[in-house]
């Protein structure tokens, strides 16, 4: 065996000092306990959340809007990833589609359906996850409530900025939005959330006269910054 070139560098060793000695790094992932986001953060921020937080782990984002405290039972966690997972995949990555899109117009839907949701008082955001945040103690029929129909309205119109009638023609809006009424009733008069689901993001399948054929899975956990960031 042909040895290998060596060589010799210099080098110096210094003392780190850190103020838990069996920690091998300032960067830590957790998940968080309510959105449960996997967050990428420095043990300063960690220790912060800790302290403001509670016994289990809760990112800065759900800290801020307070859904770390008991009341985050009043808040419904939703999100419309599967259409962009369904956008993504047929549309840009894929040679067979019949009609290509540009990474820049998928951001375009998905800067116009956030500017939509936020119309709305009631409902929170993060662009990290793609999840909307809907507070129940801010809807219902007192003076300083939104109403029940605003909560449909909002979700109806984030459905209509994606233009069904062009970009999945064989699936009825309708029929996708009236998922979201049913579980958005039913968390409004129980508290009650989607069966076996802390979150409810309902897949575009039987919505319409085709079948969907990305998996549910895939589609409910697809992240619009995952997907798109890329070297070089």
């Amino acid at each position: 065996m042909k040895p290998q070139n060596m060589y010799v560098s210099e080098v110096r060793i210094e003392k780190v000092l850190t103020s838990n000695s069996q920690e091998l790094s300032e960067i830590f992932i957790q998940t968080c306990d309510f959105c449960e986001k996997k967050c990428q953060s420095q043990r300063y921020s960690t220790i912060l959340c800790q302290k403001i937080g509670t016994e289990s782990f809760h990112c800065p984002f759900c800290i801020r809007n307070n859904f770390h405290f008991k009341s985050h039972r009043d808040v419904l966690v939703l999100s419309f990833r599967p259409i962009f997972a369904q956008l993504y995949y047929e549309k840009y990555a894929t040679q067979f589609a019949t009609e290509k899109m540009y990474l820049s117009d998928i951001e375009d839907y998905v800067m116009a359906h956030r500017d939509t949701g936020l119309l709305n008082p009631a409902f929170s955001y993060d662009s990290d996850t793609m999840l909307w945040f809907i507070n129940f103690l801010k809807v219902g029929d007192k003076p300083k409530q939104v109403p029940l129909q605003e909560v449909y309205k909002t979700v109806l119109n984030i459905i209509l900025c994606f233009n069904f009638w062009h970009n999945f023609k064989n699936i009825d809006p309708a029929k996708y939005f009236l998922k979201f009424k049913s579980a958005i009733d039913e968390f409004h008069q129980k508290r009650s959330r989607p069966k076996g689901k802390k979150m409810l993001i309902p897949t575009l399948s039987n919505c319409g006269d085709v079948e969907v054929k990305l998996p549910s899975d895939k589609t409910r956990t697809f992240i619009f910054l995952n997907k798109f960031m890329k070297s070089g």
